[in-house]
């Protein structure tokens, strides 16, 4: 049983260990040599004992959504994307998906777009010095977007949520003011 759980481990002799026991002793003098790796002489070498390593430490191969390459999942058994960089961008595969479906959603709230509009026109004000520095202008606006978010998404008619981007629009003006 020994040996096939762990075919790979041998003695300087080329022996298969047969017990725990004999891997214990002999474990201090392999630590400071070399690394040894099982030789493979063909691709089916190779890829059965590629599976039992993965088998082994319980790790599962997937596709990336993103760039529909396959990727061990290290961390997450859950994970969908690769760590590997995006052609043309600095980010990885998760950190490019991730703000993909981020913009994705919020492209879809019409309370957010207006938002990001009032936002943006706090933020420029700032810039050029027609507000102070100092304005807690952002941050209120962002609290108020909080409030009206959660007051969106209970919400489900399409009038009544007219009606608060309205109610949100008076309040980001009257932060102006």
């Amino acid at each position: 049983m020994f040996n096939e759980l762990n075919p790979f481990i041998r003695t300087t002799t080329d022996e298969v260990f047969s017990s725990w026991e004999d891997v214990i002793k002999t474990l201090p003098n392999k630590l400071d040599a070399p690394l040894e790796f099982p030789v493979c002489d063909s691709i089916i070498k190779f890829l059965r004992q590629t599976v039992q390593s993965l088998i082994h430490e319980e790790m599962s191969l997937r596709k990336c959504k993103n760039c529909d390459r396959y990727f061990i999942v290290r961390y997450s058994s859950l994970a969908e994307y690769c760590l590997r960089k995006v052609e043309g961008t600095n980010t990885t595969c998760q950190e490019y998906a991730s703000k993909k479906t981020y913009k994705k959603k919020q492209a879809a709230n019409p309370l957010y777009q207006v938002f990001t509009t009032y936002y943006n026109r706090f933020y420029g004000r700032i810039r050029r010095g027609t507000l102070d520095k100092d304005s807690t202008l952002l941050d209120d606006i962002k609290v108020l977007h909080q409030e009206f978010a959660s007051k969106y998404d209970e919400i489900s008619d399409e009038n009544d949520k007219e009606m608060l981007i309205q109610e949100f629009t008076s309040s980001a003006e009257n932060l102006i003011k």
